[in-house]
């Protein structure tokens, strides 16, 4: 995330004194994002996988020792916290399922609401800045997109809640139509 106009966009990271150049463009992050979610990969084949989508060289240290750097790695750069954890030999464990709080975007059902919206606000097509589009500026841009965006619409109706009482029943009945519209199914 940008917390700071003076300093450069992070395209590199440091192991051990060495320096090592990650591809942090928006797609970049967003195929490893999707990556991630796909149940047909174990966590060992994820955090490999990972690795050589984000580095351009991947560093040569014993697996246990990648799985720190995929943490840190995807924790500093990508902005999020990918939990692994390891049995007592080093060996990623199986993730536990949990019912974390409602989602009301996704990357990819919405892709096509992102796209006309970063469009319309700032005229960005996005398939012509893939591969340059560095990953904070995407979210930055994503994050400040404006209240008439498709996306935000969606966003939205998605978290509106329905309205009381038996002269809103028509109300219900509208929002009830647009929720299953834009419902997410669910697919990531």
């Amino acid at each position: 995330m940008i917390n700071n106009l003076f300093e450069t966009l992070p395209n590199s990271i440091f192991i051990d004194g060495k320096e090592y150049k990650v591809d942090m463009s928006f797609d970049n992050v967003l195929n490893i994002l999707a990556m991630l979610k796909d149940e047909r990969l174990n966590d060992s084949m994820k955090i490999l996988t990972g690795l050589q989508m984000l580095f351009e060289e991947v560093p040569e240290y014993e697996f246990e020792q990648l799985i720190l750097i995929w943490q840190s790695a995807f924790e500093n750069l990508v902005g999020g916290k990918e939990e692994v954890e390891t049995d007592i030999k080093g060996n990623p464990m199986p993730k536990k399922k949990t019912d974390d709080q409602e989602k009301v975007f996704d990357f990819h059902e919405d892709a096509q609401y992102i796209y006309a919206s970063f469009y319309k606000d700032y005229k960005i097509d996005l398939f012509e800045v893939q591969g340059k589009l560095h990953w904070y500026k995407f979210n930055s841009l994503l994050n400040g997109l404006s209240e008439d965006t498709k996306l935000r619409k969606v966003i939205e109706i998605r978290q509106s809640e329905y309205p009381k009482g038996k002269e809103n029943a028509k109300k219900r009945s509208e929002l009830r139509k647009l929720k299953k519209v834009y419902e997410l199914k669910g697919s990531d």
